[in-house]
């Protein structure tokens, strides 16, 4: 496809050929490819005060929220020892729990599982690892009555 061009296009190009946009700076050149000037960076320097105000903030709230006195002990309400020992149970319970399950999924190794799992039940029964050895236990004693 040609394109045709009258004589007022050719006119058009002759007016534009007689202006001659203007070359940019000189300084042009070197102001685009001009390195940055290093600034001195501290991002951990933002980090520290962000955490520095964290730390003030919760400083304050605790001092102006802080009751005049400490709240007094109900009989309901245990103490950390006991706290940490009914912890140190569930803990201690999912444990065992787990290795039964272990037990329990190795060929051979039923009998294993279906003593943990009772041990479990009998000393740890106010646990939640007890209710789901209970029922771990019947699902096994069922499954290997089948075998």
């Amino acid at each position: 496809m040609e394109l045709k061009i009258n004589n007022s296009d050719k006119q058009i190009e002759s007016l534009l050929k007689r202006y001659i946009p203007a070359d940019p700076p000189a300084q042009l050149k070197d102001r685009i490819f001009k390195p940055k000037p290093k600034t001195r960076s501290l991002p951990w320097l933002t980090a520290a005060a962000g955490i520095l105000l964290t730390l003030t903030a919760g400083l304050i709230w605790q001092i102006i929220s802080r009751p005049d006195s400490p709240p007094a002990r109900t009989e309901n309400q245990p103490t950390f020892a006991e706290l940490e020992i009914e912890i140190n149970r569930a803990g201690s319970a999912a444990g065992l729990l787990t290795i039964a399950d272990m037990f329990a999924q190795q060929p051979g190794a039923q009998e294993y599982a279906k003593n943990r799992y009772s041990y479990l039940i009998e000393n740890y029964p106010d646990q939640q690892a007890s209710t789901i050895a209970k029922a771990r236990l019947q699902s096994l004693t069922e499954r290997t009555a089948i075998q």
